[in-house]
């Protein structure tokens, strides 16, 4: 990590390998770089920064006048933690395939890299520890194996009342069928049959999924959450169907429209006179 200092502030810029937040210290804070630093990482502004163990790592959760304070970190972070959770002692690989098989269901898998990015994270905060296999396997492999705090803070999160957010939709479909006006003839439909096909064989891998759960109690809220991605699916294939169905009933309106035809065939009749929606009428200054 390198700083760069300027007037009356200093700032830690990311490190190539590691994801620490962007720091800026005012003119008027006389403590060092690194302490204003790790102040950050544990949303401690104005505080000290957390006591370091023997082994120089800094030690996590923070606890100061009988307060507890956890790090910050993105939620694939916590995603990361929360594989640990179920099974400890799993490699970044094994982590990788559990997510594919769990985690996009509902939420995304991150790529091999990013998982040992963040792997690599809360290991230097204490979150998780990890050792190298011995020379009983034929390759050498790290697992990894959560803490004690990092159970601790994985609950935190977990139990926090801060609101989740709504949840974020691209769908780049419905964006291409909102520019079909300017599509080549035939596509629209085919899109979308292919898109009802891949949703098809995704609810598949989902019912999979389930049926792996298993019938132990630490899989009843996985078992939850995936129930819900089963019937998200269920939902899509039937938008699917509906949209076909609007595009075919497109298809078949009055050739005079002043849209491209959907039947393959091409062209276009004249254009028709747009009626004019009631909120589209001119405002009068």
């Amino acid at each position: 990590m390198t700083a760069v200092r300027g007037p009356g502030r200093a700032r830690a810029r990311i490190g190539r390998n590691r994801a620490e937040p962007v720091v800026v210290r005012s003119s008027h804070d006389r403590r060092p770089l690194r302490t204003v630093r790790k102040a950050a990482i544990f949303g401690l502004r104005g505080r000290a920064a957390p006591p370091r163990l023997q082994d120089g790592r800094a030690s996590t959760p923070y606890r100061h006048q009988g307060a507890t304070t956890y790090p910050r970190l993105p939620v694939t972070a916590w995603a990361v933690l929360g594989l640990l959770s179920f099974r400890d002692g799993r490699t970044g690989y094994d982590l990788k395939k559990w997510a594919d098989a769990s985690l996009r269901f509902f939420y995304w898998s991150p790529a091999i890299s990013q998982i040992y990015a963040e792997l690599r994270r809360l290991e230097e905060l204490g979150l998780v520890t990890s050792r190298r296999s011995g020379p009983e396997e034929p390759r050498a492999k790290r697992r990894y194996t959560i803490t004690a705090d990092g159970r601790d803070a994985l609950t935190a999160w977990a139990e926090g009342t801060h609101d989740c957010g709504p949840p974020v939709l691209k769908h780049p479909l419905v964006l291409r069928v909102w520019l079909g006006h300017l599509a080549v003839p035939g596509t629209l439909r085919t899109l979308v049959e292919r898109h009802r096909d891949r949703t098809r064989a995704a609810l598949r891998d989902v019912r999979e999924a389930l049926a792996g759960v298993g019938a132990a109690p630490e899989g009843d809220f996985p078992r939850v959450a995936l129930g819900w991605s089963e019937r998200q699916h269920l939902a899509e294939l039937e938008l699917a169907e509906a949209m076909l169905a609007d595009l075919e009933r497109l298809r078949c309106g009055p050739p005079d429209g002043n849209r491209r035809a959907l039947d393959g065939r091409g062209g276009a009749g004249p254009p028709a006179p747009r009626r004019q929606h009631p909120q589209d009428a001119p405002t009068h200054g």
